[in-house]
């Protein structure tokens, strides 16, 4: 008989002589029938639970620990971090889980697995956000093509956190595991002898506005609106460089003094100049933000989109594709866009996410 049989039975049997004496069956007095028999069950539960909590608490109090089971489990990620350090599939030098936030060594895994992902278009040493995007966007496309049904979502990883990270390495190592076809892989030829870069795990991607402010104006990968160019280049060059300007627009500054013939106004066109000039990239950065932003919702908009197979609607979504998909030598992405499949409903809803990825000028990532 088990437990939960034996405590069933003690329950009706007490239950039975508790209603036979409220009755008048068993002999009680009717002192007892009256005041102290009705009130026996509250007694017992409350007895039942002060039995408990005392229970409870001394097994707190007492609880054993477990040196064996802690030691046996450090041993076996001990194991486990020497067995990676032995197979070191991508020869990187990442140490922490965070530092795969840039998808770089996620595609490298892929091209592990099929060998068949551009790596030459992979950022391995990514540090900005639109750097990592683009290698999630090879990411994905690459899971499309080989039809892998796993939701990824880029604006989680690109974030650089630990839980997001681990869960999806895990699940990418299962993947590894059931799909790896065994062979050595090369894969630092693999890559062209691209360094890998490890940021630190602490800080996320930089946004673009943020590193525009860390860099001379000419860095930017994208050129200004064609009216802040005319402006710019109306306007004849600065002597001494913007450094020398800022310098010279702090009054009582050393560097007033050491230009030779240096005036108020000079130094109040020099710091008008200065302002125009942030004010001008500052437009340019939105205008790059506007039309990045309408680039992506026209790609979501393709991939979400259903067409009919041969159609011309179909033909003129692969080109824009093709044309989204270009890069500056002119070649197409990584995507092979004769295996895309335009109506596929089921097709990544998180890349749809990063349609209505938010830059902040304020903030790093």
């Amino acid at each position: 008989m088990t437990r939960a049989h034996s405590a069933a039975t003690t329950l009706a049997v007490v239950g039975g002589l508790w209603v036979l004496g409220l009755v008048g069956v068993l002999p009680l007095s009717d002192t007892v029938r009256e005041q102290v028999w009705p009130a026996l069950p509250l007694l017992a539960v409350v007895s039942l639970g002060a039995y408990a909590f005392v229970n409870i608490g001394l097994n707190l109090l007492t609880f054993r620990e477990c040196p064996e089971a802690y030691h046996e489990l450090m041993q076996e990620i001990q194991e486990a971090k020497d067995d990676l350090r032995t197979k070191n599939l991508l020869r990187t030098n990442y140490t922490k889980v965070e530092q795969l936030g840039s998808g770089a060594a996620y595609c490298q895994i892929f091209d592990s697995i099929y060998g068949d992902v551009r790596l030459e278009r992979v950022k391995f040493s990514a540090n900005q956000e639109y750097e990592y995007a683009e290698n999630y966007a090879i990411l994905q496309n690459t899971m499309k093509k080989h039809k892998v049904d796993k939701p990824v979502d880029p604006p989680r990883l690109m974030k650089c956190r630990l839980q997001d990270n681990l869960e999806f390495l895990q699940w990418l190592k299962r993947f590894w595991d059931s799909y790896s076809p065994g062979v050595a892989y090369d894969a630092e030829s693999r890559r062209s002898g691209k360094p890998v870069g490890a940021p630190d795990a602490h800080h996320r991607p930089m946004s673009s506005a943020s590193s525009a402010r860390s860099s001379s104006a000419g860095a930017y990968r994208t050129r200004p609106a064609p009216s802040a160019v005319s402006r710019v280049a109306a306007r004849p060059p600065v002597a001494g460089g913007v450094r020398s300007a800022a310098a010279a627009a702090r009054p009582g500054s050393r560097t007033t003094a050491s230009i030779p013939g240096a005036s108020a106004q000079q130094v109040q066109e020099l710091s008008r100049q200065i302002a125009e000039a942030k004010g001008l990239i500052e437009t340019a950065e939105k205008e790059r933000d506007f039309y990045f932003t309408k680039l992506r919702e026209i790609e979501v908009y393709i991939q979400q989109t259903e067409f009919e197979p041969g159609s011309d609607g179909e033909a003129v979504a692969k080109q824009i594709q093709t044309i989204l998909y270009s890069t500056e030598d002119g070649s197409a992405d990584d995507v092979d866009l004769s295996h895309v499949d335009l109506q596929d409903e089921q097709y990544d809803p998180v890349t749809g996410q990063m349609g209505h990825l938010h830059v902040d000028e304020e903030e790093t990532f």
